[in-house]
């Protein structure tokens, strides 16, 4: 057949009219191989690790739990979750004596996750850029 793509670029116009959307499916993404165990190393290595994804958190709290870098016995957070306590940690160190850090007190006293230190956060793009 001569000029085929040309040709079917016709027909595809004549099909593809009107069309209503009826259902849709998704695939998914699956992690590389390797890839929960050398998470899982580093992270008994102590090495602090963050994963980006471009993804809702949702999707993003399931790969976390897929790679062995979220488990049971920790506490998740939520970016939105934690804003008003940022902001009252900020203040109240804008609020500390100059004299606090000159003594070498560089650290807030209380901890932002108080409890276990098995704790993750969660957050996405639009979290972050109301936080900046």
């Amino acid at each position: 057949m001569v000029d085929r793509d040309a040709a079917l670029d016709i027909v595809y116009e004549e099909i593809e009219n009107n069309l209503m959307l009826i259902g849709a499916t998704a695939i998914e993404d699956k992690l590389q191989d390797g890839v929960p165990e050398t998470i899982a190393k580093l992270a008994m290595a102590d090495i602090k690790i963050w994963v980006l994804t471009g993804d809702k958190k949702e999707t993003a709290e399931n790969i976390g739990y897929s790679c062995t870098l979220l488990r049971d016995d920790m506490q998740i957070h939520y970016g939105e979750d934690v804003n008003e306590k940022l902001m009252s940690r900020q203040s109240n160190r804008r609020n500390e004596p100059s004299s606090m850090f000159r003594a070498g007190k560089k650290k807030p006293s209380e901890p932002y996750f108080p409890g276990s230190n098995k704790n993750a956060l969660i957050i996405t793009g639009g979290w972050l850029v109301g936080v900046v």
